[in-house]
């Protein structure tokens, strides 16, 4: 039941942040060529679904009972927060130029927050992977980031 609600969030805020960061692209007369038509469609389909996933949730939503939340599920609720939190940070942040330390901070915070051990690890994953990234987007296919 909270997850639906959890996942309703995630999707509607992280649709809404992935919409208001194609803002900033170029718009193209034909639609074909538009770069910011599949992150839009990504986008609005987030949200529609985020809403969709509300619905539900409200639909079979019970009554309130007298126990509370156990501490495992409040904590699931506050990493979710975190993620999300981080989600539109790093959303907006590309926006500025600072994809290759964000995608850095990104994974490294994720991966420690969903209890990836050991830390030479995780930072080893981070750095590869956003080095990959930045080597296949901006050297290889000369997309600017």
């Amino acid at each position: 039941m909270i997850k639906d609600w959890i996942a309703m969030a995630v999707m509607f805020l992280a649709g809404i942040a992935i919409y208001c960061g194609t803002s900033t692209y170029p718009r193209e007369p034909n639609p074909a060529n538009d770069p910011a038509l599949f992150p839009r469609a990504i986008a609005v389909s987030l949200i529609v679904l985020g809403i969709l996933t509300g619905i539900e949730a409200w639909k079979k939503r019970q009554p309130r009972s007298i126990d509370a939340a156990s501490v495992g599920q409040l904590a699931n609720i506050i990493i979710t927060l975190l993620l999300l939190v981080m989600i539109l940070v790093y959303s907006l942040g590309i926006l500025r130029g600072a994809f290759l330390l964000l995608t850095f901070a990104f994974l490294t915070g994720a991966a420690l927050l969903l209890g990836e051990r050991p830390l030479v690890r995780v930072l080893a994953f981070s750095v590869g992977l956003s080095l990959s990234i930045y080597g296949i987007f901006v050297v290889l296919l000369r997309v600017p980031l």
